[in-house]
């Protein structure tokens, strides 16, 4: 059990206070940058947390990119976002917009600001990146949670 994962049991009944204690305080910065140009050494960070705003990234893939080239090895990316609901994807599939996401992403439709096709689409984004051990955590209607790994 990581120490991590150990936090997060904690935290419930006992609160918060029960982290705290389990894991130590770290001292962190917040910097404002572009997902596409990290202002990051190669292999420097640990992990990566992205909370339902890939699908709002102006280029996902290259996004998807600097987030490995900035993770350590074995580093963690975890993530949120959006994704089409299956009656939208029957929808466009149906009256010839879009069939699957390689066709929606060829129209243009999928752009900035703009749900993914499918979850399995974001898979193969990421492991596109480089990324390893990427698993679906969640998913539901239009949201799913993904986590990744750095080789």
């Amino acid at each position: 059990t990581s120490a991590v994962s150990s936090a997060a049991a904690a935290v419930g009944p006992a609160g918060p206070a029960a982290a705290d204690a389990i894991v130590p305080a770290m001292t962190f910065a917040a910097v404002r940058a572009d997902v596409g140009e990290m202002p990051f050494a190669d292999d420097s960070i640990a992990a990566v947390h992205c909370s339902a705003g890939a699908h709002c990234w102006p280029d996902a893939a290259k996004g998807f990119g600097e987030v490995a080239r900035v993770l350590r090895r074995r580093g963690v990316f975890v993530m949120s976002t959006v994704i089409l609901a299956g009656p939208i994807r029957k929808k466009y599939a149906e009256n010839g917009t879009a069939a699957d996401a390689g066709e929606y992403d060829a129209t243009g439709m999928r752009k900035m600001n703009t749900p993914f096709w499918d979850a399995a689409s974001v898979v193969g984004m990421l492991e596109g990146a480089g990324l390893v051990e990427v698993q679906v955590v969640a998913e539901d209607k239009c949201f799913v949670m993904l986590t990744a790994r750095k080789p």
